[in-house]
């Protein structure tokens, strides 16, 4: 139960990652704040923040994300898996690929008011245009229907050079 006012509350959290690396088998299943009013951070199941280190493999498979809870009123978005290749602190050179298979991601009645999106899977939409993405095999639900709610959110402003998805089973109330 994170009471942090100023950055997210993350299961998991990579920043500028390099080389290969692989989050695999967790289950995730209480995500919490104890913030009772979040205006500038959200609840992330795993954010991988890999900018500038061209090359970078992230590969996100088989993992369980749900329980997602706001002690009070959060104005800030909830994910599942956040992909994000740009990053305020970095510069210039960019190409990271996030590889995400075979995950299970259910956003079902959060517990606390929220009033910005919940996204399963979902990327930054003013990060570079240099990150490849594939998503396969996953099961994205996304059962809260009070918000702006997606399994997928990959904003038009942000295309990805590269962006395969097959065989997942997405699902939005």
């Amino acid at each position: 139960n994170a009471t942090l006012t100023t950055w997210y509350t993350e299961a998991i959290y990579l920043r500028q990652p390099q080389g290969t690396i692989n989050i695999f088998n967790n289950k995730i299943l209480k995500l919490e704040t104890g913030v009772t009013s979040l205006a500038t951070v959200g609840v992330i199941g795993i954010a991988v923040y890999s900018g500038a280190n061209a090359g970078t493999v992230v590969n996100i498979y088989n993992n369980f994300i749900t329980g997602f809870k706001c002690a009070g009123s959060c104005a800030s978005p909830f994910y599942g898996i956040w992909c994000e290749e740009g990053d305020a602190g970095t510069s210039g050179v960019y190409g990271a690929t996030t590889n995400i298979y075979d995950n299970s991601i259910l956003l079902n009645s959060i517990v606390g008011t929220v009033t910005a999106e919940a996204t399963c899977v979902g990327r930054l939409n003013n990060s570079p245009t240099t990150q490849n993405i594939t998503m396969k095999d996953n099961i994205l639900i996304n059962n809260i229907g009070t918000v702006k709610s997606y399994a997928a959110y990959f904003p038009a402003s942000t295309a990805v050079p590269v962006f395969t998805s097959d065989y997942n089973d997405l699902y939005v109330t």
